[in-house]
């Protein structure tokens, strides 16, 4: 009997009770919640069948994707995001399958499978629990949705889709790692793609459908809102790898020169720092890069890049002074004075006037910084 029973484990009636609920859930219109209820109300009593089911839905999602059932597939989200919104104290057994599940509709490369995966993804990264380490399958699920808000479709109203929902995933992600104890180490390794996506959104401009809902479909204003969010939750300790990489994105695509997006970039930054030491831990930073990159830099870089170790300056003025600070602040004026000697050694006497932009710029700065120490 238990042989027989092991052969015929997927046909007809000796499947057992919870496999023969999930298939219903396939039969009969979509809009009928009713046997999805069935579903949640049996695993509620018998959660020691989750996994199983879990893995079912992963099997006929993976299943209906090659056979594009477009209807089932839905189905199958739907009842995998149902069980984990209410099955409270088991969610780490359904969240391994629900992980594999976003990982085969981001795989297709279809455009509305992949807003899919996002979607419930997000709803999944909001549920507030003591979550287990999802570094391995967050890091990949992370390489598609960063992709994703890199997507070039020739049609605005598409790619700006695609985009937003790429950039929301990339947020889900942070915010499922966030309570992780490994916090540290995912912002470090994958801080190039979180970070690089954004800034990519935030610097290109893009063409909105006039029917569209802007502050839905705007990838620029999408990024700036999770830029802003990552920055929030980001402490003295794991700044500086977010700010590594927008040193590095704004070196490697020659955007120092003019200043209009950098000073926009590190104006978003500071607006979201919840303390002035981690603005503090910032001029030490972009004094190390200024100096590091003092001679492949040209004069307009350099400006540019002065003019934002200013604007994070006079943000530190509105805080505290402290012993530490003014030692900071006076061996950023030491370099900038160096830097700014050695420039004009090299300039003949017509180009001198590109200096006026470095000079009067420190002195506004150490003007202000005086007054805030007085």
């Amino acid at each position: 009997m238990i042989c027989v029973r092991s052969t015929c484990f997927k046909c007809g009636p000796c499947r057992p009770k919870w496999m023969k609920m999930v298939d219903n859930l396939y039969s009969g219109s979509p809009q009928d919640t009713n046997n999805h209820n069935k579903l949640i109300h049996y695993c509620l009593h018998q959660p020691d069948k989750l996994d199983r089911i879990a893995k079912y839905l992963h099997l006929r999602l993976s299943q209906d994707l090659s056979r594009r059932y477009d209807q089932n597939i839905s189905i199958s989200v739907k009842a995998i995001d149902k069980l984990i919104q209410v099955c409270h104290g088991h969610r780490l057994v359904l969240a391994i399958s629900f992980l594999k599940m976003i990982q085969l509709l981001l795989e297709t490369n279809r455009m509305d499978l992949q807003i899919m995966a996002s979607k419930s993804f997000v709803e999944f990264s909001k549920i507030d629990d003591d979550s287990p380490n999802y570094h391995k399958e967050c890091n990949e699920i992370l390489d598609h949705f960063a992709a994703m808000a890199h997507a070039s479709f020739s049609n605005p109203q598409e790619r700006n889709a695609v985009r937003v929902a790429g950039i929301q995933g990339i947020q889900g992600v942070v915010r499922k790692m966030v309570s992780d104890q490994l916090i540290l180490e995912v912002h470090e390794s994958n801080m190039d793609k979180i970070v690089l996506p954004l800034l990519f959104n935030m610097c290109d401009k893009f063409e909105l459908d006039s029917n569209s809902n802007e502050s839905q479909c705007d990838p620029s204003q999408e990024a700036v809102y999770v830029f802003e969010d990552i920055v929030r939750q980001a402490s003295y300790t794991n700044i500086k790898p977010v700010v590594t990489s927008i040193l590095t994105h704004l070196d490697n695509h020659k955007l120092w020169d003019p200043c209009d997006f950098p000073l926009l970039i590190f104006q978003y930054l500071l607006d979201s720092l919840k303390t002035t030491q981690v603005a503090h831990s910032l001029v030490k930073q972009l004094v190390a890069h200024l100096s590091l990159h003092e001679s492949d830099f040209t004069l307009s870089e350099r400006t540019s890049l002065v003019q934002v170790i200013g604007l994070v300056v006079i943000s530190l003025a509105k805080g505290a002074i402290g012993p530490d600070v003014f030692h900071n602040f006076k061996s950023l004026l030491q370099i900038l004075k160096a830097s700014i000697d050695k420039t004009s050694q090299y300039l003949i006497p017509n180009n001198l006037h590109l200096m006026i932009p470095i000079e009067n710029y420190l002195v506004n700065v150490s003007f202000k910084r005086q007054l805030s120490i007085l």
